[in-house]
């Protein structure tokens, strides 16, 4: 198989919004997925847009593990927010990759607050891969600020709003 999270750090790079290539992204890759996972996320297409899914049949066929077994493992990386799902265009499931901005890095902290260790782990590993060279790498080039989505028909809920203007932004960098 030679080294499936090579592989797969070469194919994300290549996203949209892809995650430029370091040994870092080799230490975060490594500790999201096993080496089956990671097979079967290089079998995701990574030319979609942002959001956009691919459905299990076309993953299926561009992997070399049985097709129930890779139906398995989409399920469980969507479980563990470590992929992207959605509705495709004929209304069946669909998956995607995890673009930079586009839930990842935050999938790990979804949950909100967390103290347990994997949560300690994964955010020292994401401090150390989203350095300030990496975070310009990713949008270098790109003249237009990126989009935050929400779905239209989902209600959210909260006391407070979280939201604050880029202008507040300043100081909360590191350099």
């Amino acid at each position: 198989m030679g080294d499936v999270y090579s592989k797969l750090a070469k194919h994300m790079e290549k996203l949209v919004m892809g995650y430029p290539y370091t040994d870092e992204v080799l230490d975060l890759l490594k500790e999201m997925f096993s080496p089956q996972e990671a097979e079967v996320a290089l079998a995701i297409p990574n030319d979609l847009p942002p959001l956009q899914v691919c459905d299990a049949d076309a993953i299926a066929r561009r992997c070399s593990l049985p097709e129930e077994t890779v139906r398995e493992t989409l399920e469980s990386l969507a479980m563990r927010n470590l992929i992207y799902t959605g509705t495709t265009e004929v209304g069946r499931p669909g998956y995607a990759l995890l673009q930079v901005g586009y839930g990842m890095p935050q999938a790990f902290f979804w949950k909100g607050v967390q103290e347990d260790e994997y949560a300690k782990k994964m955010a020292r590993l994401v401090l150390k891969y989203f350095t300030v060279p990496t975070t310009r790498e990713v949008y270098r080039g790109v003249n237009t600020k990126t989009y935050k989505y929400a779905p239209a028909s989902l209600t959210v809920d909260v006391p407070m709003q979280g939201v604050y203007p880029t202008k507040r932004w300043k100081g909360c960098y590191r350099e």
